[in-house]
């Protein structure tokens, strides 16, 4: 296979012969330019990758003889990127093409024990004036066959492209809507802290009105898988919202997200496709580590790199805008919090309470039924007395998860105090078609329970736990959740009196 006849890593055939991996503008051209005048004319077979991410899902498509990866793709974490690509390719070569745009990346090579390849040709920094071949690929060990059988004639070098004139940077033509001032914006984002999704809106109208992007999207960090997810955009496919994501550290996005500084630039037409050909500017939503994810305008007007005037203006507007997220997601998880029990991760009382007159409201409303229930643990101070707190926590845990099973999703299951849990069912007109009885779901809840033995731990026999319940019906029993609750209550102590492990109605 010729240079020309470069492949996508991101899409290859299984198997195959083995090939060289160039990652990065000019990484290919250099690779074959060195080769074929180290090896005698010969060329090399090519797989092209445009980042560091691209190229590591290449291993294990095909076999891998060597890598070149050119330094400018090693901007943000040059270190981490080639330990991960020398641990990939174990004993085959790694080399890093110097174009002498990133010294820095260069420095950390030489460290790491990797050969810094400069480029050939009349642009080169300095001209070698020998070249030793690459060495041989040590997991080719199979006798080497007769290469005339399959290779094709060599053919004349082809001279290197010339370079493409520089792209234009729009320091001289800003429109005057690019500047806003920082103290509004910072005031305007506060006023929306308790409504994050508003939030996120007026983050994106501000800045899609003074970058005037064709594209802007909006990505935050989830801590818990280490990725940027794709949140809000304005250009975007609806279908991407909440699905696209990319590690942190990884592509573009990725990088100003983990460094917490911007990036502008054109992107290249071999790069990641949101950036594909196009002036980007990428924004940090905060600083440093502190930053709850990135801001991407793409499609710029006349496909021009705003000055760095601009983009140190607009990265103070992403600034404010990270820490009024932070704000707001950190009130959001605690009002979360704040509704949740902490042993068994149902819904509290007073999410059930807030759930119950809501719920009222709109079976008034529409006409509707609702069943309100409470479920207690039969014995359960006695199996606490004799067990032990921590053993009595374990069975309120799995009674809790075994409850949530039981019910539907639209369903409510709460811990209402102690071991009692309280269930709110709307909407119980029709079950597959037919009417639905309504002690019928309280009553698989409890057969749920009791159906398992529980086990209480490591050298502990299993203990049989039962469930009674008591339930009352809108607006049959009542049209108020006060008077619906204490009906259920009411039928609760009189499944307790007929015996427990049984479901009561009022």
């Amino acid at each position: 296979m010729r240079p020309a006849d470069r492949q996508d890593p991101r899409s290859p055939e299984p198997g195959g012969e083995a090939c060289w991996l160039a990652v990065g503008d000019g990484a290919a051209r250099a690779l074959a330019a060195h080769w074929h005048r180290a090896s005698g004319g010969q060329d090399v077979p090519i797989l092209e990758a445009s980042d560091v991410h691209d190229a590591l899902t290449a291993f294990g498509s095909r076999p891998i003889t060597g890598c070149v990866v050119s330094a400018t793709v090693l901007d943000a974490r040059p270190r981490a990127a080639l330990q991960h690509l020398k641990s990939r390719l174990g004993l085959a070569p790694l080399m890093v093409l110097d174009v002498g745009e990133d010294e820095e990346a260069c420095r950390i090579a030489r460290e790491l024990g990797v050969h810094v390849l400069e480029p050939e040709g009349p642009d080169a920094r300095t001209t070698t004036t020998t070249a030793e071949p690459l060495p041989p690929s040590p997991r080719r060990t199979t006798p080497p066959r007769d290469e005339s059988r399959f290779s094709p004639p060599v053919e004349e070098p082809r001279p290197l492209p010339e370079a493409p004139p520089p792209l234009p940077r729009a320091d001289d033509d800003v429109p005057e809507q690019a500047i806003v001032d920082a103290g509004s914006f910072a005031a305007g984002c506060l006023e929306l802290i308790h409504k994050p999704t508003s939030l996120i809106e007026y983050v994106l109208r501000t800045l899609s009105e003074v970058s005037n992007a064709g594209r802007i999207s909006l990505m935050l960090k989830e801590a818990e898988r280490g990725t940027l997810v794709l949140r809000a955009g304005r250009g975007i496919e609806d279908r991407l919202i909440g699905k696209v994501r990319c590690a942190l550290g990884s592509g573009i996005a990725g990088r100003v997200a983990a460094l917490g500084r911007p990036a502008a630039g054109h992107g290249s037409s071999g790069g990641a496709r949101a950036y594909r050909s196009s002036a980007y500017v990428v924004l940090p939503l905060g600083r440093g580590r502190g930053c709850e994810g990135v801001v991407s305008m793409t499609a710029l007007p006349g496909n021009r790199v705003p000055s760095d005037e601009i983009v140190r203006a607009w990265t103070q507007l992403g600034r404010h805008a990270g820490t009024a997220l932070r704000n707001a997601r950190r009130m959001q998880r605690a009002r979360s919090l704040s509704n949740i029990d902490r042993l068994t991760r149902l819904p509290n009382r007073r999410a059930f309470e807030r759930a119950l007159h809501r719920e009222v409201e709109r079976a008034r409303r529409d006409a509707s039924r609702l069943v309100v229930g409470i479920m207690d643990v039969d014995h359960f101070k006695a199996f606490n007395d004799r067990h032990g707190h921590a053993i009595g926590d374990r069975v309120l845990r799995e009674v809790a998860r075994r409850l949530r099973a039981a019910f539907r999703e639209t369903d409510l299951v709460a811990r209402w105090g102690g071991e009692e849990f309280a269930v709110l069912l709307p909407g119980l007109e029709r079950e597959a078609g037919e009417p639905l009885e309504p002690g019928r779901a309280m009553e698989r809840a409890r057969s749920g329970v009791r159906t398992r033995p529980f086990t209480l731990g490591e050298g502990l026999p299993t203990a049989r736990v039962t469930v009674s319940g008591g339930y009352a019906l809108f607006p049959d029993h009542g049209d108020q959740g006060d008077v619906l609750l204490r009906k259920a209550d009411d039928a609760l102590y009189q499944a307790k009196d007929a015996g427990r492990d049984r479901v009561q109605s009022a």
